[in-house]
């Protein structure tokens, strides 16, 4: 009965062995192919005459390795630090050899300066650049916590002293990315920068109007709303007021005092 017991714990053992040798072989990454998002939304193959705008060398390192045990996110990885012009929205394994990486274009949106040099990033935090034309974008100054100077093709959420600063720089661009009509790349042409001061973020606009947002850490998208509100209805006040949000009233609006 024990030599039974053996054998069959040993045919089993057998099985797996040929089930991971023949999955090696056949589930073997062989293919990568890259999606664009085009104007309705749709992600579309990258076509032959733009094959060149994208560096695909990135893929090599993974070509030959199984499917089972592919990292999707060192795929993530390599992919934008090879484009640094593209952000990879997500990655897709099409057995049983191909992967499918969609992407869409990174827009340059702000830019920090560290130790004397700019650092141009999108809207995420991803570092696409280091030097190079700032006129166009949202100056962030990264004074108040940051603690070191990023790499080009990382995101800079680890060079933060506090994970509140880089998270309230990011809850800024998705509020100012959903005023009606507003695309990120739009966002530079209404505000020129952004800083904190004490426990309070300052918004500056190209006209000159400051917006004070006390506890940015808190509630930040109502807070931007009812603010921006208030620019948006005293016109007489956008070209070098203030708006300083006030507290928070009994229907969930905040007080805004435009001056």
């Amino acid at each position: 009965m024990k030599n039974k017991k053996l054998t069959g714990l040993f045919c089993v053992l057998a099985l797996c062995v040929v089930i991971i040798v023949v999955c090696g072989v056949v589930f073997t990454l062989k293919k990568a192919e890259v999606y664009f998002i085009n104007e309705n939304g749709q992600y579309v193959q990258v076509e032959k005459e733009t094959e060149d705008n994208v560096d695909t060398s990135c893929f090599k390192s993974f070509f030959g390795k199984n499917m089972l045990f592919l990292d999707t996110d060192a795929i993530v990885q390599k992919t934008e630090q090879a484009n640094l012009g593209l952000k990879v929205v997500r990655v897709e394994k099409s057995f049983p050899n191909k992967v499918r990486v969609f992407v869409t274009v990174r827009v340059p949106v702000y830019y920090i300066v560290v130790d004397g040099q700019n650092y141009i990033c999108s809207h995420d935090g991803f570092v696409m650049q280091q030097g190079g034309e700032t006129k166009n974008l949202v100056f962030v100054d990264g004074s108040y916590g940051q603690v070191s100077a990023p790499s080009v093709g990382s995101y800079i959420k680890g060079n933060f002293a506090t994970a509140d600063c880089y998270d309230v720089i990011q809850n800024f661009f998705a509020s100012a990315n959903a005023i009606e009509g507003f695309e990120y790349g739009d966002i530079p042409s209404l505000f020129k920068s952004i800083t904190f001061e004490g426990d309070n973020l300052i918004c500056k606009t190209q006209s000159n109007a400051t917006f004070v947002i006390s506890n940015p850490t808190q509630d930040f998208g109502a807070k931007f709303n009812d603010v921006y509100a208030s620019y948006v209805q005293n016109a007489d006040k956008q070209d070098g007021g203030t708006f300083v949000l006030g507290e928070k009233l009994a229907d969930g609006k905040y007080a805004v005092s435009a001056q």
